[in-house]
Parts: C-alpha cells; structure tokens; sequence
C-alpha cells in the first residue's frame, strides 16, 4: 500500500495563521543568501533588520539553522 507525504499546508485552513505580508520572509532570506556570498550590502542591511525586529532574527537563526549556517553570527 502507497503512503502519501501530507503537508499541514494541504488542508482548507493551515494549522496555524500564516503571516499577513510575507513578502518579508522571502526579503529577509534572500538577504540571508547573498550575505553568506559574500555582499557586503546585503549583510549591512540584515545586520541592521536583525537588530530592531525579534521576528527577523528568529527566522534568520531557523533558516541558518536548516540550512546548516548554525555558527552565523549575524
């Protein structure tokens, strides 16, 4: 018998509210991705995100942390 893989998001109503602009998420990760290559600019910018917004640096230590960045010290 086949098992199928079930994401949380498959259902009508996600498990839990999804953010209202997440436009930010996708901001903030590709900010992460270019400052782990090295653009200066970039990583000016997250610095600064990460210093005045709790949420940021949370989903900035969670990606790091998938993607094996755990030692990031941003």
């Amino acid at each position: 018998m086949p098992r199928f893989a079930v994401s949380a998001w498959d259902y009508d109503e996600p498990p839990v509210p999804r953010p209202a602009h997440e436009e930010w998420i996708d901001q903030l990760t590709v900010l992460q991705v270019l400052a782990r290559h090295g653009d200066q600019e970039a990583e000016a910018q997250a610095r600064a995100w990460l210093a005045r917004d709790p949420a940021a640096r949370t989903l900035w230590d969670t990606v790091a942390g998938v993607c094996g960045n755990t030692a990031d010290g941003r």
